[in-house]
């Protein structure tokens, strides 16, 4: 477990006045207030490069693959998805996970030690951001 992450993280959500709940030794999630009386989970994952790089990933997911045909994104949406990823410059569209575990996510990544308390609360106000945004879009609501 990285007792940086865990500092690191609980003391800017504090500040920020954010409830978290531990999921595990490199993971951490919350509920974001997106206003309207709707929230969207947020996870927030601890990724040690080994060379010393410690990364933090800021995501959220949008809804499981398996519930597509053939556990893919059509070939419109991926396009779409992908010309996103080009144009913004903190985050962007990915799959997490794998066969019946795997979710679109929305995500940003920052190095653990530059991680300051606006970066964090700019990082998941995007990512919830995106993801409210294609739940809306998509008609889906499971995060």
């Amino acid at each position: 477990m990285s007792q940086q992450f865990h500092n690191t993280i609980n003391q800017h959500t504090a500040a920020l006045g954010w409830t978290t709940d531990t999921e595990g030794e490199d993971l951490i999630s919350l509920l974001f207030d997106m206003g309207e009386g709707r929230s969207q989970r947020v996870v927030i994952a601890h990724h040690d490069l080994g060379n010393g790089t410690q990364i933090v990933e800021v995501s959220s997911a949008v809804l499981k693959m398996d519930g597509l045909p053939n556990h893919q994104l059509g070939r419109e949406m991926a396009i779409t998805l992908l010309k996103e990823n080009a144009q913004k410059p903190f985050s962007n569209w990915a799959i997490d996970g794998e066969g019946e575990t795997a979710h679109l996510v929305a995500t940003s990544r920052w190095l653990l030690s530059d991680l300051d308390k606006e970066e964090l609360h700019h990082a998941v106000v995007i990512v919830a951001g995106m993801a409210d945004r294609l739940e809306e879009q998509l008609g889906v609501d499971h995060f």
